[in-house]
């Protein structure tokens, strides 16, 4: 509504008000200060042109001369000055339209979410993550600047407590040829969906630990686009402790019993922060895929989002 009435009373005004004035600001400048040049002339250059009655078949194409001549020049110049003003049109919508961008694109709110997101993937220590090649970097990155950014940061506190999430490979049949047995292999996915994952993966394989809690995608979840594949909501969820000892211990426990293994595709860090001084939230999540064998392509996402406040009655 407000671009309607900013762009219609724009149109308006000039319309009805600028242009008519600059037409008689310029007509009266041109009739008091610079009027005719020879003032005994009249309007007409000639009282009857001469025209010269020529065959139909010239034999040669000649360049206009005389009145022709200066009917060429006066084209010329309208087409000129009709160029002219279609700039002088482009140039006055685009002003125009800067303009409504200034007045209503609500300018402050995306300083303030660049500055917030700024200052997140600075405190967060994005270049020492981004610089992450191996899982075993991983472990040192989240328990000496990860967890004290998000139990020692006050100025932004932490809505709930972070959460990791894993995608693993999918456990398949393997085709065998007939008379042997039936071996078991590692299917990639070409999403890796994780729906045929059960509640958790064996204990075998983590020393007689317990198994892991498996978190079924949500339909309107944020799906996530990486460096292998498109990832979807679900996986196995970690969540770790409201404190920084508690997380460090949950922590130490998922490095002790080799949480991330050769059938861990992707691992997800989950936080949101607030900050109180720009009125804003923000969606952390930090992503660390494995496309081969003992080698991780990191990624970082930021997304700062104001939440808007609910009214008690219904208004168009």
């Amino acid at each position: 509504v407000l671009w309607l009435l900013s762009s219609s009373s724009s149109f308006l005004a000039s319309f009805l008000g600028w242009e008519p004035i600059k037409v008689l600001l310029e007509a009266l400048y041109f009739s008091l200060v610079v009027k005719r040049l020879h003032p005994d002339e009249g309007d007409t250059l000639v009282e009857c042109p001469a025209v010269t009655p020529v065959s139909e078949r010239v034999p040669r194409v000649r360049p206009p001369h005389g009145f022709a001549l200066f009917l060429a020049k006066e084209e010329a110049r309208k087409v000129k000055k009709l160029h002219g003003m279609l700039r002088s049109l482009l140039v006055y919508m685009l002003f125009l339209l800067v303009t409504l961008l200034a007045n209503h694109g609500d300018a402050s709110c995306h300083s303030h979410a660049y500055r917030l997101q700024s200052a997140i993937k600075q405190e967060l220590g994005s270049r020492t993550f981004l610089a992450i090649t191996r899982s075993e970097e991983f472990w040192p990155w989240m328990s000496h600047v990860l967890l004290p950014y998000v139990h020692g940061n006050q100025s932004s506190p932490e809505l709930g407590p972070p959460r990791l999430r894993q995608v693993r490979l999918r456990e398949a049949l393997c085709p065998d040829p007939p008379g042997s047995g039936v071996p078991t292999c590692f299917a990639a996915s070409g999403s890796f969906s994780t729906g045929d994952y059960g509640v958790g993966w064996g204990s075998a394989a983590h020393n007689g630990s317990e198994t892991w809690a498996y978190s079924a995608p949500d339909l309107l979840g944020v799906w996530s686009w990486g460096y292998c594949a498109m990832y979807d909501s679900g996986g196995y969820v970690q969540e770790l402790g409201l404190s920084l000892e508690e997380s460090r211990a949950q922590l130490g426990f998922l490095q002790l019993h080799n949480w991330i293994d050769n059938r861990s595709r992707a691992v997800f860090v989950e936080l949101t922060r607030y900050s109180p001084a720009v009125g804003l939230h923000a969606a952390v999540t930090l992503r660390l895929e494995f496309p081969a064998a003992g080698h991780a392509v990191t990624a970082l996402s930021v997304r700062p989002f104001p939440l808007q406040r609910l009214s008690a009655g219904l208004s168009l």
